[in-house]
This record gives structure tokens, C-alpha cells and sequence, in this order.
């Protein structure tokens, strides 16, 4: 897993912290590799057997359907809607920069 490869190269156990998709990574991060980690907090994205998806994550999850949606969530189109949801234009450009093929692939 990338993020795994990314805490080795810090070289000691980090303070992992991650909201909804990120939580997730970092919930798996906990399980495998306990010993890359020094603390972690997570939240909003629950690990439940039972728990009813949203719309859009149930989309994502569709072969085909998710590919397309990371298709087009990404550089400009990206950044406006960030910033139509209230991300400062600046910050959503630098978000949007980062959504690249290998984030597109978690």
C-alpha cells in the first residue's frame, strides 16, 4: 500500500490521523503495520458490515461507474466544485493538483 511506503521513508512511528477515506486508509495502516504508528485517530468512515453507503460512494463502488466519476473529478472541474462547496479557491486548485491516477486508484 502506498501509504505504508510513504511512513517507512519518515523512519519512525508517526501520529496518523484520517477522515472519511483517509480513515479508512488509516484504519488498515493500524491493522497491518501497528508498529509504523506512534497514535491514530480516525473518523467517518465506518467499518460495519450493515452500514448503507451514499449515493455517490455506492457509485464509486459500481465497475465502470467509479472509474468514470474519478474521470472527471479531477484538475479544473475539481477545483470548482471544491470551491462551490466552499473550499478557498487557492486551496482547491492545491487539493485538485493532487487527485492523480494513483489516488484515482484507491
Amino acid at each position: 500500500m502506498w501509504l505504508i511506503e510513504v511512513i517507512e521513508r519518515v523512519g519512525v512511528p508517526v501520529d496518523l490521523v484520517g477522515h472519511d477515506w483517509g480513515c479508512l486508509l488509516v484504519q488498515r495502516v493500524a491493522s497491518v503495520r501497528r508498529d509504523l504508528i506512534r497514535t491514530w485517530a480516525a473518523g467517518d468512515g465506518p467499518i460495519d458490515r450493515e452500514y448503507v453507503w451514499h449515493d455517490l460512494a455506492q457509485q464509486w463502488q459500481t465497475s465502470g461507474v467509479g472509474e468514470a466519476i474519478m474521470a472527471a473529478m479531477s484538475g479544473d472541474a475539481l477545483a470548482d466544485g471544491l470551491a462551490a462547496a466552499g473550499v478557498p479557491a487557492e486551496d482547491a486548485r492545491a487539493a485538485a493538483s493532487h487527485v492523480d491516477a494513483r489516488f484515482a486508484r484507491l
